[in-house]
């Protein structure tokens, strides 16, 4: 399954302080580790001689933004020396990372997608979730990214220790006076072993999961007032702004990753890197899973494309695996609750946005009938 151009996600697991709720890996530093990076240049200089096409470039983390504007350079000459590079260019930023100089130099190397973790603009809820800026920080990153910068993204989350709707509308308000044109928009999810999990184990009370659906509709119901339609299930974009990246993933576009823990799905091959910093930088070998059978491909396919707002293209779904989409799931098709949250075309089967709060059940219920 192979692709003309695949994605490509560079990991840098560094972060000055790592966030109370993160389960993701990181390390803490206020910098980017000069042996990792050049470990991380040595990895992509390993498919320079394979000609790659790359369609687009993600850098997560971690925190990206870490890097010195001397990496950066290094990093982006490197990767244009090994791959051949078109489309967008996105780079994570923490709100007390961003500098004029770091932009201009991201701006000068092809960068036209920058990804703000701003999370909330009420102090107190950033405290808790141990966020190491406050509001106007963000306020004034978000400022300084709009002078390079039209394509940017904010994160927020919702559920979070304090929040309630009328904060969680103090945060949209302000953010609607700012200029974006994507928002990511994720409930906290409580991960055993994070600090966060301890807290909560110690009596900290969060949000109970009814107020924060009605959190996530309130925040979904005013970013399409303002414009913003919500094409997956945790992302809403003004037209034309959609993260061409993340769709292609999730539309089984191939993807290198670089770095430890990151992961990939290039010539039709699943691997991963090792994913401790010691581990990478020893070379251990990296996890090569298994090729996956039928069921389990087209299993990931539904929950993948369920995701999004177009859902399933019933043509795709015959070319890719030889099946007929309609006749598999002719049963849960005539089911009465799917056909109340769902639409079923000739070309296409997707979920109504509206009923996304319970887009898991639906998604296990296909993969049942399978």
């Amino acid at each position: 399954m192979t692709n003309n151009s695949v994605g490509l996600y560079i990991h840098i697991p560094f972060c000055k302080k790592k966030c109370l709720y993160c389960s993701f890996y990181s390390v803490k530093s206020d910098e980017v580790s000069e042996t990792l990076f050049l470990a991380l240049l040595e990895e992509i200089q390993s498919y320079r001689d394979k000609h790659i096409s790359v369609d687009t470039i993600f850098i997560g983390g971690g925190t990206p933004s870490l890097l010195s504007v001397s990496q950066m350079e290094r990093l982006f000459e490197e990767i244009n020396h090994s791959f051949n590079v078109s489309g967008e260019i996105t780079i994570e930023m923490n709100p007390d990372s961003i500098t004029d100089d770091k932009l201009k130099v991201l701006k000068s190397l092809g960068v036209n997608r920058i990804s703000v973790g701003v999370q909330s603009l009420v102090d107190e809820e950033l405290k808790a979730i141990g966020r190491i800026h406050n509001a106007q920080v963000a306020i004034d990153a978000i400022n300084t990214v709009n002078k390079y910068f039209d394509n940017i993204n904010i994160d927020l989350m919702v559920g979070l220790p304090n929040q309630t709707i009328e904060s969680l509308s103090y945060t949209l308000n302000k953010l609607f006076t700012l200029n974006f044109t994507h928002c990511s928009v994720y409930s906290l999810i409580l991960e055993e072993n994070t600090p966060l999990y301890n807290l909560v184990q110690n009596g900290l009370i969060l949000p109970d999961s009814d107020i924060s659906v009605d959190m996530y509709e309130f925040a979904t119901l005013e970013l399409e007032k303002h414009g913003f339609y919500r094409y997956e299930i945790s992302n809403f974009a003004l037209s034309g702004y959609e993260c061409k990246h993340n769709s292609n993933c999730w539309h089984f576009h191939e993807y290198i990753g670089i770095g430890p823990s990151s992961h990939s799905y290039y010539e039709d091959t699943r691997f991963s890197n090792p994913e401790t910093i010691e581990r990478y930088l020893n070379k251990d070998n990296k996890t090569i899973y298994p090729i996956e059978d039928k069921n389990t491909r087209v299993g990931e396919y539904i929950m993948l494309a369920l995701r999004t707002r177009e859902g399933i293209d019933k043509n795709d779904f015959k070319q890719k695996f030889g099946l007929d989409f309609d006749s598999i799931f002719k049963n849960i098709l005539s089911n009465k609750d799917i056909n109340t949250s769902c639409v079923s075309t000739t070309k296409r089967f997707y979920i109504k946005p509206e009923f996304y709060y319970v887009s898991n059940s639906i998604i296990v219920n296909m993969l049942e009938a399978m």
